[in-house]
């Protein structure tokens, strides 16, 4: 009787570290989904925003470093957007928040375009780096790591060169 009981509660804590261990799974997964949500939307909005800069700004400078970011983040998408079909995720479409900041910005020109934009991609690049160092760090799916891995880089690069032409602008 000792014996069953023993290969009973030997099943039972088998079947209750397996399960949580796909609780588990299923949250670092939807970890994962919100992040490459997030990303998603993130891309789309820096990309049409360094768009938008190449022609309301007035400093080479400035649509310098517009097109830097939308090339940049351009590249990202396909990669961004493979791990979202891989993982049965909707392209999202972006907030109206930020489709609300486009149109600000849209309407500027010259020195306060200038101006607006570079302090958007400083604001906008310091809130996304923790996101990416996050998903690198936490993350559970191997494609999202290895794509916050290489985009945060790049995020790294533009935030620098935002600083710098914020610098050199005198703003």
């Amino acid at each position: 009787m000792n014996g069953r009981l023993a290969v009973l509660r030997y099943a039972l804590g088998t079947l209750l570290g397996v399960s949580a261990l796909i609780g588990t799974a299923q949250a670092f997964a939807a970890s994962d989904a919100q992040f490459t949500r997030e990303a998603a939307r993130d891309l789309s909005f820096e990309i049409k925003a360094g768009q938008i800069a190449q022609h309301n700004a007035s400093s080479a400078l400035v649509k310098l470093l517009g097109y830097r970011i939308a090339t940049d983040h351009q590249e990202e998408v396909g990669p961004l957007h493979q791990i979202a079909l891989d993982e049965n995720l909707k392209w999202p479409s972006m907030s109206s928040k930020d489709q609300a900041e486009l149109r600000r910005l849209s309407q500027l020109h010259g020195r306060a375009f200038d101006t607006a934009y570079v302090n958007l991609m400083i604001k906008d690049h310091e809130g996304d780096i923790p996101e990416y160092l996050d998903e690198v760090k936490d993350g559970r799916d191997p494609a999202a790591q290895q794509f916050a891995s290489r985009a945060l880089k790049v995020l790294q690069t533009h935030l620098s060169l935002a600083q710098q032409a914020k610098s050199q602008l005198g703003h």
